[in-house]
């Protein structure tokens, strides 16, 4: 199993929030692309996505 940053970038306030995928290496490309989305569904509901709009 490995760690994937992925960075999630607020050009409006010029800051970045840090998150990690977790990426095993059996996994197919939706698999990935399902970890990845998941992770976005995330931020866009915490107070920072929330403030962007997102949610």
């Amino acid at each position: 199993m490995k760690t994937v940053p992925l960075i999630v970038t607020d050009t409006v306030n010029n800051s970045y929030q840090c998150y990690k995928v977790m990426a095993d290496e059996d996994m197919t490309e939706v698999d990935v692309i399902a970890a990845i989305k998941k992770v976005i569904t995330e931020f866009c509901e915490t107070e920072a996505g929330q403030l962007l709009g997102y949610k």
